[in-house]
């Protein structure tokens, strides 16, 4: 028995050792733990809360325009601006234009008074009706006083009207327009009647061109 504990003996002192020796390791360690955590909250280095949840965005709600988007509306509204101010400018030129010069601001226009134009001369035309050329007697009758009441009037300018459109929009006194009336029906009845214009067509058409040539001569 003595021989049993005294081979023991060694193992008991270095396992008394090792437990009286390791408390103060432990309190060492415990120690630098508790010193490193109150650096850690000391400086602020730790996070003591959970972070604000972002506000949840709603289903079909847009976000913010993209720079592409926001720089193609401030083109988009500038070209308008532009297109808009080119308008107002081309109408206040039109409106300047159409005022006679030396008028005030406000006051209308006057009205284009009829250009002095001679009437045209259709002897020539009596020759070549007189030498049986009558259809192309009474059509050119017809062109040159059309001819003539575009320069009279500058408002019938456009070439491309016809007779009938001339005798519509035409500012004559009730005379001149009756006159204008019956040249345009013979010429149309001795073109459009299906046969060679006779001499009695003719002198029809002279006729009326010669009333028209005298009403819009007339003094007053």
């Amino acid at each position: 028995m003595t021989r049993r504990l005294q081979r023991a003996l060694p193992a008991l002192l270095l396992l008394v050792a090792g437990l009286t020796a390791a408390p103060p390791v432990r309190a060492a360690e415990d120690d630098a733990v508790r010193e490193a955590l109150t650096r850690v909250v000391a400086e602020g280095r730790y996070q003591q809360g959970l972070p604000a949840p972002s506000a949840p965005r709603r289903t079909g709600e847009p976000g913010p325009p993209s720079p592409i988007v926001e720089l193609l509306l401030t083109v988009l509204g500038g070209a308008i601006a532009v297109a808009v101010l080119a308008a107002l400018v081309g109408i206040a030129l039109r409106a300047v234009r159409t005022r006679r010069p030396g008028a005030a601001i406000g006051e209308p226009a006057a009205t284009p008074q009829p250009a002095h134009a001679p009437a045209p001369v259709v002897s020539d035309l009596d020759a070549r009706a007189r030498a049986g050329d009558l259809d192309t007697a009474i059509r050119e009758l017809l062109h040159r006083v059309l001819g003539w009441l575009v320069a009279r009037q500058p408002a019938l300018r456009p070439a491309s009207l016809t007779s009938r459109e001339v005798l519509a929009a035409s500012d004559l006194p009730a005379p001149s327009a009756l006159a204008l009336r019956e040249l345009v029906d013979a010429v149309e009845r001795a073109v459009f009647a299906g046969r060679p214009a006779s001499a009695d067509d003719w002198a029809r058409c002279h006729a009326a061109f010669t009333r028209l040539q005298r009403s819009l001569e007339a003094p007053g």
